[in-house]
């Protein structure tokens, strides 16, 4: 039973700095205007900086619920024209719908960080090995955790291409995802150079996150747990 709570434990920690670090990155706006501003993306495109950033602020509130819908014009080489099509606007939906379910499994893992504490110290009534238990399962989950993120990360470095399509094959049920940047604005303001960008800096948030964790658990493993605990 100690065993499946640790594991439940390190998971959720986990999954938990691994949404967050999503939520951090993904939807920093200042992140979209740097790489457009690098990249002369307006000038490219036909828009203003202004429409640029407007047209990827209005995603992103969608995605996150502060809006209730992606309606809105720019200027494109003179003309005012609608930012997203019907199509953008159906795929924009699974993916505000992939996001809540992300942010529900958040708080759930955030519960579990609070419940299997408070379990563990109902039966071993000692923090010290409500801690000891916490971080035997924090770095067990960590060392699998590594090898998938190592299989994934050689993955997309060597074809980020494949790498990309097969996220979206595993978490869409339809072809929405599929945009023409000969009629789908969004597909030009979301280049692949962009996506890789991204998550390389989702990446180094998390380890950010996971390094500290741990090299804390690996201290008290060595030098404050009880006998008997060990990783």
């Amino acid at each position: 039973m100690n065993q499946v709570m640790r594991l439940l434990f390190g998971w959720s920690l986990i999954l938990t700095i691994l949404f967050s670090s999503v939520r951090i990155v993904a939807f920093d706006a200042s992140f979209y205007a740097q790489f457009y501003e690098k990249t002369k993306l307006a000038d490219e495109l036909g828009v203003s900086n202004q429409d640029l950033n407007k047209s990827m602020a209005m995603m992103l509130d969608y995605i996150t619920g502060k809006r209730s819908n992606m309606d809105g014009t720019m200027v494109r080489d003179g003309h005012v024209v609608q930012i997203y099509n019907a199509k953008e606007k159906a795929h924009m939906k699974d993916v505000r719908q992939l996001y809540q379910n992300a942010m529900l499994a958040l708080k759930i893992c955030v519960g579990i960080l609070i419940a299997v504490p408070c379990l563990f110290y109902i039966r071993e009534r000692t923090m010290k090995k409500v801690i000891a238990n916490c971080c035997v399962g924090f770095f067990q989950s960590l060392l699998c955790f590594g090898v998938f993120l190592l299989v994934i990360g050689f993955w997309a470095l060597t074809d980020f291409t494949d790498f990309w399509i097969k996220f979206h094959e595993l978490f869409f049920t339809n072809d929405l995802w599929l945009l023409d940047p000969r009629t789908d604005f969004m597909i030009e303001i979301c280049p692949e150079a962009l996506f890789s960008s991204l998550i390389l800096r989702i990446v180094v948030v998390m380890l950010a996150g996971f390094v500290p964790c741990a090299l804390f658990s690996i201290w008290y493993m060595k030098r404050k747990a009880p006998i008997g605990y060990s990783l």
